[in-house]
């Protein structure tokens, strides 16, 4: 894979860049897009797309006068694309699942964390367009924009080509992510994963107002022990074959035991 000079998301006043073909230009020649471009198999019609898409509100206020445009609006059209396209896999692949469990599965592939790892998975960050309050807060890296910014991408196939081209660049990446990672993105055991750990934020949240923390080590025999923090209290703890699997195990025993009752309460 080409090397990239890019170690950061792009701020425009730092690299001199005066002009929408600039931005551009230096998008497709200094930073992570080749891993980006490679893992949809996709090339843009209209490049003006592909900047929006990775086009921070905040850089638009900030530098006004480049007139940028920000991925805000692509952002919804690739919420309502990517819901189909993963609603059409999950049908055909699992056909045996009711219509609350593939709901729930859809929820546990598009919610902003699991569509984040996808944005990090592709090198996303580097790519951003960001004014710079958000740079110095990290931006690049909070959950919340890469998520966007990956439903903007969406948007802007779908926008550049149409829902056929929009599916066949989401399955590329699909097929690239399983090759690269040697799991699939789309996999019914995320489901469980989600349903248990999302019931247990849901409960700390209402409870103590924070999420909890999960922490994995690798042992001498291949397995993880993996342990569950609340407002840096351990709840519990497991050893598990995978990390995902340990979360996943750990989540249920504490929301089985009520581990916070004797530990927080």
């Amino acid at each position: 894979m080409k090397e990239t000079t890019s170690k950061g998301p792009i701020y425009v006043p730092e690299l001199s860049l005066s002009s929408i073909d600039d931005i551009l230009r230096y998008i497709l020649e200094e930073t992570h897009s080749d891993t980006l471009i490679k893992s949809f198999d996709y090339q843009f019609n209209d490049p003006q797309l592909f900047l929006n898409a990775l086009t921070h509100t905040s850089a638009v206020h900030e530098f006004s006068e480049l007139s940028l445009k920000s991925n805000e609006k692509l952002e919804f059209l690739g919420d309502a694309v990517l819901d189909t396209l993963v609603t059409s896999i999950i049908w055909r692949k699992y056909p045996e699942l009711s219509e609350g469990d593939l709901s729930k599965l859809r929820g546990a592939l598009v919610n902003k964390s699991s569509l984040a790892g996808l944005a990090r998975f592709i090198n996303l960050g580097p790519c951003l367009i960001l004014g710079k309050g958000e740079i110095n807060s990290g931006g690049d890296q909070k959950d919340g924009i890469l998520a966007d910014a990956f439903e903007a991408l969406i948007g802007a196939i779908f926008l550049d080509s149409d829902f056929k081209y929009a599916q066949k660049a989401f399955a590329s990446l699909m097929s690239y992510y399983q090759k690269e990672t040697g799991e699939e993105f789309i996999d019914v055991n995320k489901l469980y994963e989600f349903d248990s750990k999302s019931q247990l934020q849901e409960l700390t949240m209402q409870l103590f107002k924070e999420f909890p923390v999960y922490t994995a080590h690798k042992e001498e025999n291949e397995l993880f022990k993996v342990e569950i923090f609340l407002k840096g209290i351990l709840l519990g703890q497991i050893v598990s074959k995978s990390k995902k699997e340990g979360e996943h195990k750990l989540a249920e025993k504490v929301l089985k035991e009520k581990s916070w009752e004797s530990k927080l309460c």
